[in-house]
């Protein structure tokens, strides 16, 4: 399952949506800690973390279930920091050069990298293929 859920985030934040990367990692989550929430969340109104601040609160009563998407979804959001920053510091100057003007979010500094791709620096190129797989 784990592999699923990198491959599947990885693939929507970088090749497009991040918003639908989030939502996917949040449903993924929510799902598995379904029965967790109902039983000890149950009264704790969403938003601005509440209910994971509750689930950790009974992190030693919540399922096995739960706590490996909780889990995984800690190590997605890692890897995918690790990977914006890789680009971020690998692609400056091509940011600077050809992305100035590109809103951030939703992958358009990585689209706009890859529009651009045979013009970035090498450093650039190399951590785009490192980090996108292509």
């Amino acid at each position: 399952m784990k592999n699923y859920v990198y491959g599947m985030l990885l693939a929507c934040l970088l090749a497009g949506s991040a918003a639908n990367a989030e939502e996917t990692l949040l449903d993924y989550v929510v799902d598995a800690c379904a029965s967790d929430l109902e039983e000890f969340c149950a009264d704790v109104t969403p938003g601005e973390g509440r209910l994971l601040y509750c689930i950790a609160a009974y992190q030693d009563q919540i399922s096995n279930r739960c706590g490996v998407a909780l889990y995984e979804a800690a190590a997605v959001l890692q890897e995918l920091a690790n990977a914006i920053a890789y680009i971020g510091s690998a692609c400056s100057e091509d940011i600077d050069k050809f992305c100035a003007d590109t809103p951030v979010g939703e992958g358009r500094i990585v689209e706009c990298l890859e529009e651009n791709g045979d013009q970035v620096t090498e450093a650039c190129a190399i951590a785009l293929d490192d980090t996108l797989g292509e």
